[in-house]
């Protein structure tokens, strides 16, 4: 069964792509390594001992991905192909705007066209706003509007998906909203190498340690955050997956 994961070679992509795997399924990667390295993809090999499928493509190249979607037939789509710095958004937002939400129009564009009716999409909580909930965040607290170029695209990427939903009725869609993600894989062989400076708390603290980086500020804060480990969310797609098809 084969299930397109974009964003396959990048941190939680990459998890969940062994995840999918172990599971029976057949993942097709598609990631032009902006955010990660091609070793990525022999460290996979490693863990499940077989060659996978990958492609080096630009996802806002429609011709490119349109391509992938006429060579295979796809039951299920996972989505993490993304910027995902908030810091670096507030900078250069037009950059997050454009590869996010193109992206991801490519994607469910070509999905329609070609009948794929599962599709679950990578988002976020920085979507919520703690402001309103003592820095609490449950299904209920409200969404907020402006926290970051990269949150609104998220909250819109949401939105294009609610509105398609809508238009398109057989189509399938999960959001699934978490941060704070850490862990790698038990192997070693996959893990979060972010390119350049990090933008999560722990490979900051872990390449302070290597002298990678020559230090680490702490400010004060009142802000309590629940770390999740990637193994958990790898099994949380596979597993959501299996519920939709």
């Amino acid at each position: 069964m084969n299930i397109l994961v974009t964003g396959g070679a990048g941190y939680i992509g990459s998890h969940t792509v062994v995840e999918l795997i172990q599971q029976g399924y057949n993942p097709i990667i598609i990631d032009d390594f902006r955010n990660s390295e091609e070793r990525i993809i022999e460290g996979i090999e490693k863990i499940v001992k077989k060659k996978i499928c990958f492609y080096k493509i630009d996802l806002t190249d429609y011709g490119a991905v349109k391509s992938i979607f006429q060579k295979y037939l796809f039951e299920g789509i996972i989505h993490f192909a993304a910027y995902k710095a908030v810091g670096e958004s507030v900078e250069v937002p037009l950059k997050y705007y454009r590869n996010n939400l193109g992206t991801l129009l490519t994607v469910v564009e070509l999905a329609i066209a070609y009948n794929v009716q599962n599709f679950i999409f990578s988002s976020s909580c920085t979507l919520y706003d703690v402001s309103k909930t003592n820095n609490v965040v449950t299904e209920s607290t409200p969404i907020g509007i402006g926290q970051s170029p990269y949150a609104t695209t998220k909250r819109i990427g949401e939105q294009i998906l609610q509105d398609v939903v809508k238009a398109n009725p057989n189509l399938n869609v999960l959001c699934m909203r978490y941060f704070n993600p850490i862990g790698a894989h038990p192997s070693s062989h996959i893990g979060e190498l972010p390119q350049g400076c990090p933008n999560n708390l722990v490979p900051f603290i872990t390449q302070t340690a290597m002298r990678k980086i020559e230090f680490l500020t702490v400010l004060e804060t009142t802000i309590t955050r629940r770390m999740v480990h990637v193994l958990e969310i790898m099994c949380m797609y596979a597993t959501l997956l299996k519920l939709m098809l």
